[in-house]
């Protein structure tokens, strides 16, 4: 039973490689069988499932999903130690073909290549895989109890923790655990744990009870036998997630969803004290594990230059040699992908890594409709479309304060009772190359005023190719 548990895996990693194989549905009817010929016991039911079983090996080989091997490893000898090792002994045969066909497919394929030492220090895919998990683990400690929010998992990495000079995209953190607790925090993550090791614990409580209760000649009983299939498929779902982010997919549950069921429902008959022993143990895991993570990201963020940390609708930069709490603000940032490209945070680090003094950079959210007054009397750099608030607080009663406007995309407004001394300290940074044709109307706005207007040179609208070099020229940072 214990390898129609990892099939929902191999099935989804199908799917998206477009294998003509059978669908989820067909996958799941597979299982059923398998399920049925190992309560069978007869010869000509082992025979068959076993069949339908290296057909399954053949494609998962197919994949060429490491992860998926992983899973099938880990869920089998969860099955062979809950049914117990004296189980083994008696049907040793089975196994054994099994263990033959499951590497006649990982040679025969070329799986074994991709398994090599070699390959994976080589990999591209282990070793983006651990850099993205590297700052996720940062990204928690960052923000632990409330999380970067929903689905900005990805785009939060590759703003404030991506290598600078790594322009891979993500959209998760290729983990299902690590993107529950980037995008809602460990205290979400912490329940998952729980429920999850609960779970597995009351399936292999009994099953070794029962295990250690039956004679080596005595029969299997179909509930007992069950419960140890339920918990094995459910392993393989919690290993599976180890190395993808499956739980956002809703198909990819219809397995482990029935192994729920049955584990929650054969379950009913726990004693109490057994059920206590079973909440205390789950709950110290979950707190144990979520502990030894935030510790591990604490560590990790320790060796990083910049410190970065989330606070309501801003995001902070400060340096890790000379942190600040806020108090003493160098600049506040809007941005916008139309200047700095889709990751404008990234450019923004590499900004403050090259500002002569480094005290800090309040980078807004643009999404935010009202501004956080804590960080309201500092310098302000407005880019792109962002251009536009800056007119609502150049009045007199406003502290003087110096402006930036970086390559606007909106035409100006005509100003309203600019003091000079606000004159003075406001910069307009103009392409050189005028892609939108609004050059000419903030020159001609800037000498109404006063202000000064500098060119960036060689590049349009996207001022990547001239950042940061064209702002530290300006010399107000």
């Amino acid at each position: 039973m214990i390898f129609e548990s990892f099939f929902f895996h191999n099935g989804h990693l199908r799917w998206n490689l477009g294998w003509a194989t059978p669908n989820y549905a067909g996958v799941f009817l597979v299982t059923l069988v398998v399920f049925f010929w190992v309560i069978n016991g007869k010869k000509a039911w082992v025979a068959v499932g076993l069949g339908w079983e290296a057909v399954l090996y053949l494609l998962l080989a197919k994949t060429y999903s490491r992860g998926a091997l992983v899973a099938l490893g880990v869920a089998a000898a969860c099955f062979i130690f809950a049914r117990g090792l004296t189980t083994l002994k008696v049907q040793w045969r089975p196994w054994l073909v099994r263990l033959i066909v499951v590497g006649g497919c990982v040679f025969g394929t070329g799986f074994f290549d991709r398994l090599a030492p070699q390959h994976l220090t080589e990999d591209g895919a282990v070793v983006n895989r651990l850099s993205l998990w590297r700052g996720g683990l940062s990204m928690v400690v960052r923000s632990p109890l409330h999380g970067w929010g929903a689905g900005e998992a990805g785009r939060a990495y590759m703003n404030w923790f991506q290598d600078i000079d790594r322009s891979e995209g993500y959209t998760t953190m290729v983990n299902s655990y690590l993107h529950i607790a980037v995008e809602y925090g460990l205290p979400w993550l912490g329940v998952i744990f729980f429920l999850l090791l609960a779970l597995l614990l009351l399936g292999w409580n009994d099953a070794r009870r029962s295990a250690d209760e039956r004679g080596l000649e005595e029969p299997h009983g179909v509930l007992s036998d069950a419960k140890v299939a339920a918990g094995a498929c459910l392993m393989a779902w919690a290993i599976g997630n180890l190395f993808t982010t499956l739980w956002i997919e809703p198909r990819l549950w219809i397995v482990p969803s029935v192994a729920i069921i049955l584990i929650v429902w054969l379950s009913s008959t726990v004693s109490f004290r057994r059920l206590c022993r079973v909440v205390v143990v789950a709950g110290g895991g979950a707190f144990i594990t979520c502990a030894l993570l935030f510790l591990t990201g604490v560590a990790l963020s320790s060796k990083q230059e910049v410190k970065v940390s989330q606070r309501r609708n801003v995001v902070l930069l400060a340096s890790r040699k000379n942190p600040t709490d806020g108090s003493i603000i160098a600049w506040n940032v809007w941005p916008d992908k139309k200047v700095l490209g889709r990751t404008p945070g990234k450019e923004l680090r590499r900004l403050f890594l090259e500002m002569p003094r480094r005290r800090c950079l309040v980078v807004h959210k643009v999404e935010a409709q009202t501004q956080d007054d804590a960080f309201s009397d500092g310098n302000i750099i407005l880019l792109g479309e962002q251009c536009e608030r800056f007119t609502a607080d150049m009045r007199d009663d406003r502290p003087p304060r110096q402006w930036l406007l970086v390559h606007p995309t909106t035409s100006p407004r005509t100003p309203a009772n600019i003091s000079p001394k606000q004159a003075i300290s406001l910069v307009v940074l103009l392409p050189e190359i005028d892609e939108l044709g609004l050059n000419a109307a903030w020159r001609a706005w800037a000498e109404t005023i006063g202000a000064r207007v500098i060119v960036s040179p060689n590049v349009g609208l996207d001022i990547r190719a001239a950042w940061p070099e064209v702002i530290q020229k300006i010399g107000v940072l």
